[in-house]
């Protein structure tokens, strides 16, 4: 009978054993798997910020372009109405004194 207990008490011993190192492995395993999801994570959010930085950059130099742009053609613009008014300017003025002087007050 006391062999059998001392047999029983061993194998007890040997399951907690295995228990406790199977216990270590499961946490050993959790460990890896929340190293890699937090290493994912950080490859995955670096990339994300690449992308949004090298997308802010194009989207800048277009702004910068669009806006070089408009100036361009606000000043190719404003020199056509300046010449077109150099142009006729003289005319426009003689007609509108004739027109003002024509007018009875």
């Amino acid at each position: 009978m006391e062999t059998r207990i001392k047999s029983i008490i061993e194998e007890d011993l040997k399951a907690q054993e295995a228990y406790k190192l199977a216990q270590e492995k499961i946490n050993e395993v959790l460990m890896n798997i929340h190293k890699e999801k937090t290493h994912i994570q950080d490859e995955v959010w670096n990339k994300v910020k690449e992308q949004v930085e090298a997308e802010r950059v194009r989207l800048t130099t277009q702004l910068e372009k669009a806006q070089a742009d408009s100036v361009q053609q606000y000043q190719s613009a404003l020199k056509i109405l300046e010449d077109n008014f150099k142009a006729h300017e003289e005319a426009w003025y003689s007609t509108l004194m004739a027109r003002c002087l024509k007018k009875d007050i």
